[in-house]
């Protein structure tokens, strides 16, 4: 039997080089996430903070309104009570009208 020559081995593969472009491009999509989210955070916050406040503005809004209400409501009762009372002793007329006194008819005590 002949002897045959060796096989050819392949070429020794060189050692594997770091995949730079791969984790750069990795970084950079972490780097811009991250800095777009640092950019957005003020802004998002100052706007949930100003919501809170325009909760409690217009609740403090309707308290007013009513407590306004309520002031024109007892205004206008105390004006026609002493509206009744001026009437009541003879001393009070109003803008265009005339009043006419009978006595025996009509008291305050009444």
């Amino acid at each position: 039997m002949a002897k045959q020559p060796p096989a050819k081995q392949p070429p020794a593969k060189p050692a594997r080089r770091l995949r730079s472009g791969r984790l750069v491009r990795a970084v950079l999509v972490v780097a811009t996430v991250g800095a777009g989210g640092a950019l957005a955070y003020l802004p998002v916050t100052q706007y949930m903070e100003l919501r809170g406040h325009l909760v409690e503005a217009e609740a403090e809004t309707e308290a007013n309104t009513e407590a306004k209400r309520e002031a024109v409501n007892r205004l206008a009762d105390s004006r026609r009570r002493n509206d009744e009372r001026a009437r009541c002793f003879n001393t009070w007329v109003g803008v265009g009208e005339e009043t006419y006194v009978i006595s025996g008819l009509l008291t305050c005590d009444d």
